[in-house]
C-alpha cells in the first residue's frame, strides 16, 4: 500500500510517501514561513520527483493533533481534498503517537511533549513492545509544565519499584523526552528530573513525516 503522510501539527511542515513500511521520499521543513506556504508545494514537488500523481496514492493520511489549530486545519485540509478528489480514503494519526516513533529502539520510557503555551504541555508516556512499538502507559493529556514532570517521576517510582520486586534492576529507570515542549522547558524538566531524563539528538526532537507515517 503507497500511503501519502503529512503532519503540520507543529512549526515543522513534513510529507513522505511510503510503501508497503518502505520509505520512498521524505521532505522535513522547519522555518519560519507559514505552512499555507510550504505544504503544498512540498507535497507537489515530492509526488513530482517519485514520478507519482495523487492518484497514484492508495490512503491518504495527517497528523491530527494535538498541536497548532492553524496548522493542523491546513494540513487536514489539504489531504482530506486531495482523498477526496481521487475517493481514497484518509486517516488521522495523533500527534504524540507520531513524536514516539522517533525514538525506534530502546527499553526506556519514552514522553513526548508538545508545546501548549503558557508553560503547558501536551503529552503521553510509552514502552515499546516486544514488536519495537510504542505503546501507552497513560493516557494523552495536557498538563502544566511542572505537573508533568511531577507526572513522569512518578512512573519512573513505580518502574524502580516493579523492577525491585522482580530482581530485575538493571540502573535507575529514564525517561526519553522529545518534542518542542520538551525543548522549551528542558530547564524545568532537568530540574525536576535529574539524571532520571535523557534528550536525544536534534533530529529526533522534532516531528518528521516517516514517524508519523510508521504511527
Amino acid at each position: 500500500m503507497r500511503i501519502l503522510t503529512v503532519d503540520s501539527s507543529t512549526s515543522v511542515a513534513a510529507v513522505a510517501v511510503t510503501e508497503d513500511g518502505r520509505l520512498m521520499g521524505e521532505y522535513n521543513i522547519d522555518s519560519e514561513r507559514t505552512h499555507s506556504v510550504n505544504l503544498v508545494p512540498m507535497i507537489s514537488d515530492l509526488l513530482d520527483r517519485l514520478q507519482l500523481k495523487p492518484q497514484d496514492i492508495d490512503l491518504f493520511a495527517a497528523v491530527s493533533g494535538p498541536g497548532s489549530f492553524t496548522g493542523l486545519r491546513i494540513g487536514i485540509t489539504a489531504v482530506k481534498s486531495m482523498a477526496y478528489a481521487c475517493g481514497k480514503p484518509v486517516v488521522g494519526i495523533p500527534s504524540l503517537d507520531s513524536l514516539a516513533y522517533n525514538i525506534p529502539v530502546g527499553s526506556d520510557i519514552i514522553c513526548p511533549m508538545i508545546d501548549a503555551r503558557n508553560r503547558q504541555v501536551y503529552m503521553a508516556a510509552y514502552r515499546q513492545n516486544a514488536q519495537g512499538r510504542p505503546e501507552k502507559l497513560t493516557d494523552y493529556m495536557a498538563a502544566d509544565v511542572g505537573e508533568a514532570a511531577g507526572i513522569i517521576a512518578g512512573l519512573l517510582d513505580r518502574e524502580l519499584d516493579r523492577e525491585m520486586e522482580e530482581e530485575n534492576i538493571h540502573g535507575s529507570p529514564k525517561v526519553i523526552l522529545l518534542g518542542d515542549g520538551a525543548i522549551i522547558n528542558r530547564c524545568v524538566l532537568e530540574e525536576v528530573l535529574g539524571g532520571r531524563c535523557i534528550f536525544p539528538p536534534p533530529e529526533k526532537m522534532r516531528m518528521t513525516a516517516s514517524s508519523a507515517a510508521a504511527a
